[in-house]
């Protein structure tokens, strides 16, 4: 098994009539964004158990027909991992008969293929406005590779911070620098020979680690890794790996070894958003626990909080910055009161944490960093 992949697990006794279908249209997903399912996804079909440290979604196919014990193994772990599940049944009426109990709490759909490959592609977090990097590098000796890796990943629909290209004249760079960061799925860092003498590459380097961000580590020829970059995924080039064989400010990638670049960064930025958002859901555990409650994690980013039988809020741990549109779309699908946003807050520029509490007064809609929560699950209780 390839680690980090992005896995579709199919479960259920109608998995068969549909699975056809579903693999061709996550796959037609996955090429519109620039991705080969074939090389970065892989679909498991019946009872595989998936690799945890990715995103893995799996979809349970329902009918009346008797459901698999191996496979409701691997569905009980889903749940209790606290990741995507997907109930698909053919009609809606005969639900509650045509899914284990486990699945009665969690909304099923009627089968529609474009609505049950979307809803898998945000389950990976695939969808275009949620794919983010970082790139940092040193300007002087790698502004080539830099401006290079820039171009292809925002030809594969990432949002990129560079430098050079994405803070505005007249902005407070540090903050800008910062608040992006809070934001990012992953980091690709340049170290050419000199790029930890910069003071900026080596703070943006020390960010990433305190936010728990992966780190793509590109290690020019010649050069060994630069100290403080142990929990970095190190990646060396060759002189071969360079056009031409030159390493200067200007050079840049061969395409196969940028082609190879880019799915490091896209396997590194599932490992990272898996591990945060896991932080995130133990960290509202521990507070629910603390006040008498308990949370139920449902498929996608939503988390009950029940206190005994009765839900009293619903949740949606947000990896990153929560934004308007964010919690827009939250809201068209609203189906409790009240409904809060949690997120980790470390490192979330100042004026934008402002934004957000303005925000929450205006919308209704409660927007909590982490260590807040416990306060808050207090006057709900």
């Amino acid at each position: 098994m390839i680690s980090n992949r992005y896995e579709l697990v199919l479960l259920g006794p109608a998995k068969d009539r549909y699975r056809e279908k579903v693999v061709v249209a996550v796959s037609d997903l996955f090429t519109a964004i620039g991705l080969d399912f074939g090389r970065d996804g892989a679909a498991l079909i019946g009872a595989k158990m998936p690799d945890w440290t990715g995103f893995p979604v799996t979809i349970w196919f329902g009918d009346k027909s008797k459901s698999d014990d191996k496979e409701m193994a691997v569905l009980t772990e889903f749940l209790n991992r606290g990741f995507s599940v997907l109930p698909v049944v053919s009609d809606l009426k005969y639900y509650s008969a045509d899914v284990p109990k486990e699945l009665h709490p969690i909304n099923g759909q009627v089968w529609d293929v474009a609505r049950v490959s979307a809803d898998v592609m945000k389950g990976f977090r695939l969808a275009r406005t949620l794919r983010q990097a970082f790139i940092s590098y040193r300007r002087s000796e790698s502004s080539g590779v830099a401006s290079q890796l820039f171009h292809e990943l925002s030809d594969r629909t990432f949002r990129v911070f560079l430098d050079t290209a994405s803070v505005e004249g007249g902005a407070d760079f540090q903050r800008a620098l910062w608040g992006r960061m809070a934001d990012v799925d992953v980091v690709t860092l340049l170290d050419s020979p000199g790029a930890l003498d910069s003071n900026w590459v080596h703070q943006e380097l020390n960010r990433a680690h305190d936010l728990g961000l992966a780190v793509v580590q590109l290690i020019w020829p010649g050069h060994k890794p630069s100290f403080g970059t142990d929990l970095s995924l190190p990646v060396p080039l060759k002189i071969d790996d360079f056009e031409g064989g030159k390493t200067d400010r200007f050079a840049i990638l061969t395409a196969p070894k940028l082609a190879e670049v880019v799915s490091v960064i896209e396997t590194q930025r599932i490992r990272s958003l898996s591990a945060r958002r896991t932080r995130l859901v133990e960290g509202l555990l521990d507070h629910a626990k603390v006040k008498g409650c308990a949370i139920y994690v449902h498929p996608m980013r939503n988390v009950d909080v029940l206190k005994g039988s009765s839900k009293i809020a619903e949740i949606v741990p947000f990896v990153g910055v929560p934004d308007a549109l964010a919690i827009y779309q939250h809201e068209t699908d609203k189906k409790h009161d009240p409904t809060i946003v949690v997120y980790n807050g470390l490192g979330v520029d100042p004026e934008w944490a402002t934004h957000l509490r303005w925000l929450s007064d205006k919308t209704g809609v409660g927007v909590h960093q982490i260590d807040d929560l416990g306060t808050y699950i207090s006057t709900v209780v």
